[in-house]
């Protein structure tokens, strides 16, 4: 079995781990679902939680805990992200509530068209929703605002929510929350994301500015032991100047045939795509001490 560990440009990771911890227990992840099983999301900040700081910040009227926690977008516009992918958001609503009859539902909705024509739904933020309904009862009534900010460098809708949980009998207040949730997964202007597809193929979609850099003339594949990920000077090159010919053209997917053998037991391999432009390599990031920086490649074999 292959084991197949790629280095990117950017980490979005941040988000992930943040936010599954966060998710289960938190107002802000209530209401609101992941339709496209290829994004994810977590908590950025949650007032609640205490994670809204701004420091300093001198508080006129306007609580710095509510600055911190806000992200102040639209709850109707439209955004492209790197590969082309044109995603609208809008808020809509329907009358009747299949899951809650006795009350209308609200939502801001995330439609994503990709290239090739398609629109999906990929979002729905709730602002507006019964649920524990009964037949003539509302249950517990879900209210509040989205507003959408789409980050195309890295490829992150962030969603500023405020949130007020009330008993729909009583209207007695049951729970409150603002905060920021960030969908992640959309393509982004620095990744290169290696996918393996069995028995031998590996792909990547090349990014606008790979790695950050301006543009890029090639990229070079190389591969190397998981345990010894750290030393690139012990990486061998898998593929080189890729494509052949010419220059990558941004959102095109590049293959490579992959001819290594499957490790043996116990053992797994790693892939890097590194990009190349006007001299300059890259071979993604590490973390060191809580810091994320550009890996040394100047100890990386010459690939030709």
């Amino acid at each position: 079995m292959r084991i197949l560990a790629v280095f990117c440009a950017v980490l979005l990771c941040m988000y992930c781990a943040i936010g599954i911890a966060q998710a289960q227990g938190s107002l802000l992840m209530q209401q609101l679902e992941i339709l496209d099983p290829t994004l994810s999301a977590s908590v950025v900040a949650s007032q609640q939680s205490g994670e809204c700081i701004a420091i300093p910040f001198e508080t006129w009227q306007t609580p710095a805990g509510s600055v911190a926690c806000s992200a102040w977008g639209t709850s109707l516009g439209t955004a492209v992200a790197a590969d082309g992918t044109v995603i609208r958001w809008f808020e809509d609503n329907q009358g009747s509530d299949p899951a809650c009859p006795v009350l209308q539902r609200n939502a801001v909705r995330v439609l994503v068209t990709r290239p090739g024509g398609i629109a999906r739904e990929a979002v729905r933020v709730y602002t507006f929703r019964g649920f524990t309904c009964g037949a003539s009862d509302c249950g517990t009534r879900f209210s509040g605002t989205a507003r959408v900010i789409y980050d195309v460098t890295n490829g992150v809708l962030f969603i500023d929510r405020v949130l007020t949980l009330s008993d729909c009998a009583t209207s007695q207040y049951l729970a409150d929350d603002r905060g920021v949730v960030a969908v992640a997964g959309f393509p982004s202007l620095l990744d290169v994301i290696l996918s393996y597809q069995p028995p031998a193929i590996l792909s990547f979609k090349v990014p606008v500015h790979p790695e950050g850099l301006p543009g890029v003339n090639s990229f070079s594949v190389y591969s190397g032991n998981a345990r010894k990920a750290s030393d690139l000077s012990l990486a061998v090159p898998v593929q080189c100047s890729l494509p052949t010919g010419r220059a990558p053209i941004p959102g095109e997917t590049l293959t490579v045939l992959d001819p290594l053998p499957d490790p043996i037991v116990g053992q797994g391999r790693y892939y890097v795509a590194t990009p190349s432009f006007q001299g300059q390599r890259r071979a993604g990031q590490i973390q060191i001490d809580g810091v994320l920086r550009g890996r040394n490649v100047a100890t990386l074999p010459m690939c030709q």
